[in-house]
């Protein structure tokens, strides 16, 4: 047992609780086809990844509206969103997306634009990300 599985265990277990079940769209590139050209690729491929997730509005950790700090770049609309760190093998990337309550073809889902982890030791415990539509 790792020093941070309790810890791990416990925000799967809450996020579990108060989340909804969502959808995490990883893409990857797709292999070169001609080493000689190496900027014709193919369509990249998609991986979806089930997961539960907590979706918050800034406003309601006391940042609402438009805000225009060093570092960051919160606009109205945005969603600040909490997964376990037990769910993923590695942290979301930018290029990914998000769905909420599945990935139908309707949902245009949302895009990552920033994310944080907590990751003492190397453990992912919990990703910190903020959304936007």
């Amino acid at each position: 047992m790792a020093q941070y599985d309790s810890a791990i265990l416990l925000a799967t277990r809450l996020i579990a609780k108060f989340g909804a079940p969502s959808v995490l769209r990883r893409f990857q590139d797709a292999e070169l086809a001609d080493t000689a050209k190496p900027w014709r690729r193919g369509e990249p491929s998609t991986n979806d990844i089930p997961l539960n997730a907590v979706f918050l509005n800034f406003g309601d950790m006391g940042q609402a509206g438009e805000q225009y700090m060093p570092g960051t770049n919160i606009q109205t609309g945005d969603k600040l969103v909490f997964i376990s760190g037990g769910e993923l093998a590695g942290a979301p990337q930018l290029r990914d997306r998000l769905y909420r309550d599945g990935a139908d073809d309707d949902d245009e889902g949302w895009s990552i634009v920033q994310v944080q982890t907590i990751d003492p030791n190397g453990q992912q415990v919990l990703h910190q990300l903020q959304v936007r539509r």
